[in-house]
């Protein structure tokens, strides 16, 4: 087949003429295609969970849905989810809540002792397209755990479904509206604290705080996470970068976890009660932790089932660290209400009480957990003055100031070159924008001196200005240059469903050039112009590339093509001459 390419585009350019043939050709080699192929049977994307699965976690419905995740842990990705029936990506950066001093710590028969903590796996982002929407999620092991907020006040869950089923693939999650849990009648233990009205302050914070955070969690706690010290800090850190979520988005407060201390063997004495343990958790920190930092602690704790009280706290206790405490039976199943479970405890701990008498607007501080309207999404109106009023008057919490950049490197990027552009600074722990020209982008803090950022597609070429902001206002700007894509690059998704997921191809090259789109079913070579030529291609199709040398192409593929590994490549042309072939790159047709 690589003659039908080889001879029309030595000697001339394109012309729409010319690719309408070269088109209609390959659907005509299109049977030959497939007859070599070994199809296999019909693949799914998302169905309705069964029932072992929605017993597991107290749910009437939700969906199994496979979800393209990568490998590891990358600073930015993007992932495909059905929501409601509707198709929607979410944009995830990787975000940690551990401060620059950050330790984990456990306690066994040594002693209390420092261990490797390993990367930080939390994630943090919006849904594409929904102004307002908040996604706080785990990768862990190439699992997606996580909550997804949106601004019209739904919550959905997403977790792997292997747990609750072994049957299951390990690509296969479950999402969940949280109006669908059964939520056992479950309750909060602070007794005769309700909210009066509240006059003056503001429910919308005008400042950015943030409160130095440590945590407990007790030998029962652990010993629900397979006795796993990396299992039991991993779940601890789902839950609260959904809490630090909505503490940051409602009432301005960000959470900074200093140390987590895990208890691999008995420290407390047994008990059922959770009253009991917190008066445990606050006479044994008080005499054995009172040296590590924090502004107010939070014990995880593991103990009796999830029925009646699962949380109590101290009221209005913040920065006094002789009672700032709380603790939380967070062993749900489900993310949601694990993080809607401690989000309601440490509320009590900046000065708010219960709100049921505020009905549907009560929200998380309501003392049946998710009784008042079903709400665990945020924090009502009532208990957000209360909650931002208590903060201003507290004089533990770091205030911060806007952000400083020194430098960032590199300083020249490729248009199609997929390059991370480290930003050092001062200050950059804090920021909640970064903005590379006009366009606002996705970011991950190393530290309170690095930021790291994948540049976005620009308008033009040549210098463009970056900064960051924060609830203090925007930083000093750096310039970065753009540059063309050398050598010519593809990308292509890396899998695709036909009939519901189409193959997005981009490629890069030098401006006003030509590229010709190939796919092949193999990824065996023929040497070409001192490259490799994919040897048995198809032509999908033909173009100019703009004034950056972009183009981009959407392939909707065929039912026929399930399970079918296709290989891509461009072939890039500058006025009549060859100027190139991209990569090679691999997608998976389920």
């Amino acid at each position: 087949m690589s003659s039908f390419f080889l001879s029309p585009f030595l000697s001339q350019k394109v012309s729409a003429a010319m690719k309408k043939s070269i088109l209609l050709g390959s659907l005509l080699l299109f049977p030959a295609f497939l007859s070599g192929q070994n199809l296999s049977p019909s693949f799914w994307l998302q169905r309705k969970a069964g029932p072992k699965v929605l017993k597991a976690m107290d749910l009437s419905q939700g969906t199994l849905q496979r979800l393209n995740l990568p490998k590891g842990l990358p600073f930015v990705f993007r992932v495909r989810v059905s929501l409601d029936g509707n198709l929607r990506w979410l944009a995830l950066r990787r975000y940690s809540m551990r401060s620059s001093h950050y330790k984990l710590l456990v306690s066994d028969a040594r002693g209390t002792h420092e261990v490797p903590a390993g990367p930080s796996r939390t994630y943090r982002g919006n849904v594409e397209g929904q102004p307002g929407s908040m996604v706080a999620a785990s990768l862990v092991d190439g699992t997606l755990t996580g909550a997804v907020l949106l601004e019209n006040g739904k919550v959905f869950g997403i977790q792997p479904a292997k747990p609750m089923d072994k049957s299951l693939s390990a690509d296969q999650h479950l999402v969940y509206r949280d109006k669908d849990l059964r939520i056992p009648a479950v309750r909060c233990g602070v007794q005769g604290l309700g909210i009066a009205p509240v006059r003056g302050g503001n429910a919308v914070p005008t400042a950015y705080k943030v409160a130095e955070l440590a945590i407990d969690a007790d030998y029962d706690y652990y010993r629900r996470y397979g006795s796993s010290v990396s299992r039991t800090q991993t779940q601890v850190q789902s839950i609260m970068n959904v809490v630090d979520g909505i503490y940051k988005r409602d009432v301005g407060i960000g959470y900074k976890i200093t140390k987590i201390l895990i208890h691999t063997t008995r420290f407390y004495t047994a008990t059922s009660d959770i009253r009991t343990r917190l008066n445990q958790f606050r006479s044994k920190w008080n005499s054995s932790y009172s040296g590590i930092k924090r502004d107010m602690a939070h014990n995880f704790t593991g103990v009796g089932s999830f029925s009646g009280i699962v949380g109590v706290a101290y009221v209005g206790v913040v920065c006094s660290l002789g009672s700032a405490y709380g603790s939380s039976k967070a062993f749900h199943s489900s993310i949601t209400t694990n993080a809607g479970l401690v989000s309601h405890e440490m509320g009590h701990n900046w000065g708010a009480g219960h709100c049921d008498s505020q009905g549907s607007d009560c929200k998380i501080m309501c003392s049946r957990l998710g009784g008042c309207g079903r709400s665990l999404r945020g924090f009502g109106k009532a208990s957000q003055k209360v909650i931002v009023n208590f903060r201003n008057s507290r004089n533990c919490l770091d205030d911060s100031a806007p952000p400083t950049l020194s430098s960032l490197n590199p300083k020249t990027v490729q248009v199609l070159g997929g390059s991370t552009v480290t930003l050092f600074g001062t200050g950059l722990s804090t920021i909640n924008e970064l903005d590379v020209g006009s366009k606002s982008v996705s970011f991950q803090v190393v530290s309170d001196s690095q930021v790291r950022f994948t540049p976005p597609t620009p308008t033009v070429l040549g210098p463009v200005l970056v900064k960051v902001k924060n609830s203090k206002g925007f930083s000093n700007a750096l310039s970065m240059t753009y540059v063309a894509t050398q050598p010519p690059k593809l990308k292509a998704s890396s899998i695709g469903y036909p009939n519901f997921v189409p193959i997005d191809y981009t490629v890069g090259a030098n401006p006003k050039g030509i590229f010709v789109l190939l796919i092949s079913p193999s990824k065996t070579t023929i040497p070409f112009l001192g490259g490799n030529l994919l040897k048995n291609f198809l032509i999908l199709t033909a173009g100019g590339l703009d004034s950056l040398g972009l183009a981009k192409h959407s392939v909707p593929y065929s039912v026929a093509l399930k399970q079918v590994n296709l290989y891509s490549q461009a072939v890039i042309f500058s006025g009549f001459q060859f100027a190139g072939l991209t990569n090679i790159t691999t997608t998976l047709a389920y």
